[in-house]
């Protein structure tokens, strides 16, 4: 997947629903400038101008304006590249262990296997 994603200019990603998407964090890790829609966690993720270009859903104008923009500015490029990478990272599972554990803990009884 990776030469994949390194094969593109940019990663569109112009869903109307998603849980995720998962292609936003890819994009994200691969360096790939990134336009996206406001779905799942892409506004958590992405902050527009930052690390990614947002767009609202449905919105075909602003998605095409935001492609434009990236094609047209190498520098607004390469500053997503490198502020998405650090994204990735800032997100990447073994760094999100830690948040879960505290989330969970007391939710879970753990070191016991005791059955009453």
């Amino acid at each position: 997947m990776g030469e994949a994603y390194h094969a593109l200019d940019v990663s569109l990603v112009a869903s109307r629903q998603e849980g995720g998407p998962k292609t936003v964090l890819e994009s994200l890790a691969a360096g790939v400038p990134l336009v996206t829609t406001r779905v799942g966690q892409a506004p958590e993720l992405v902050a527009d101008g930052e690390n990614g270009l947002l767009s609202d859903v449905d919105d075909v104008d602003s998605l095409t304006a935001a492609v434009l923009r990236l094609h047209a500015d190498a520098t607004l490029g390469g500053r997503l590249r490198t502020a998405g990478r650090l994204t990735a990272e800032a997100n990447a599972d073994e760094r999100l262990d830690g948040r879960w554990a505290g989330l969970l803990d007391g939710f879970v009884q753990k070191g016991s296997s005791r059955v009453d």
